[in-house]
């Protein structure tokens, strides 16, 4: 019997129709505990769907292909032609490459310099043309093998690319010498630090408490010489104003905000119904080449 999974949150437009998928793009952002996906209107440019999953809340012995294939079957219009599909695979450890010594054939030995690749974790190779870099990064393997069985079509991209890539497209040409950009999850967050139009740090920190995020935020700042005082925090994923992360960060630096909206792109009114920041790689994910 096919489990029934509920989508934690669903936000529609009235616009949105099912059969006019190859009108529409879709993007998605998969981990082992999280689904969430999002649909844009290319000829409004408008996101007029999305709905959010947390695969962890559903029955632990429900393995996760076959959790992924109840809400496809739940919503079939997933299975659809779309004018185009990109998903976003959350990635475990990071390592860039400039694209003049990068080599295909070594790029396990590349990797191999900073992080062990586990038994149960592939390498995604992503390019990075505004840095002028290859990104390695590490994902649970059966992750992009079974997104690329269901969503043939579809480009996959790790987090650690999209987050570089839409950041720099975003803020190029501004000054960002003073800004960090922190992006949270679960239990993990990535620190992002751009000056003059080149990425100057890029770390991804695990974490258990919310001690461990300020030691590891603060930490990096006084490795890239940022005074606290003087440094912006943007933030974006996992994170609100009433959270405890959100208050240590506050007692040792001023300044912090949320990410914005991209006013590139147009979004239905249903969508004011959720910070815009939780998903800030996911709507913008059409940055990425």
């Amino acid at each position: 019997m096919t489990p029934s999974i509920n989508p934690t949150l669903s936000i529609f437009d009235e616009t949105f129709t099912k059969d006019r998928c190859s009108d529409y793009k879709l993007f998605i952002q998969v981990s082992d505990t999280m689904l969430v996906y999002c649909v844009f209107n290319r000829l409004t440019n408008k996101f007029i769907g999305f709905e959010k999953y947390n695969l962890e809340q559903s029955n632990e012995s429900i393995p996760f292909e076959q959790t992924i294939l109840a809400i496809l079957e739940q919503k079939p219009f997933l299975s659809h032609s779309f004018d185009s599909v990109k998903t976003i695979v959350n990635s475990n450890h990071t390592v860039f490459v400039p694209v003049s010594l990068f080599d295909e054939t070594q790029k396990e030995n590349l990797f191999s310099f900073n992080h062990t690749l586990k038994s149960d974790e592939l390498l995604l190779t992503d390019n990075a043309p505004n840095i002028g870099a290859k990104i390695i990064s590490s994902v649970i393997e059966y992750i992009p093998r079974f997104i690329q069985k269901i969503f043939p079509a579809s480009s996959i991209i790790s987090l650690s690319a999209a987050l570089t890539e839409e950041l720099f497209v975003l803020y190029k040409n501004k000054n960002t010498s003073q800004n960090a950009f922190v992006h949270i999850q679960q239990k993990q967050f990535e620190i992002l630090i751009f000056a003059e139009n080149k990425l100057l740090f890029f770390n991804s920190f695990q974490y258990k408490t919310s001690e461990d995020c300020l030691y590891y935020i603060l930490f990096t700042l006084e490795q890239m010489q940022m005074n606290p005082e003087q440094t912006t925090l943007i933030l974006s994923g996992e994170i609100e104003k009433q959270s405890s992360i959100y208050d240590y960060l506050h007692k040792y630096i001023q300044f912090i905000t949320f990410a914005a909206r991209n006013e590139s792109y147009y979004y239905s009114y249903r969508f004011d119904s959720f910070p815009f920041h939780y998903y800030q790689i996911l709507f913008n994910l059409n940055l990425c080449e």
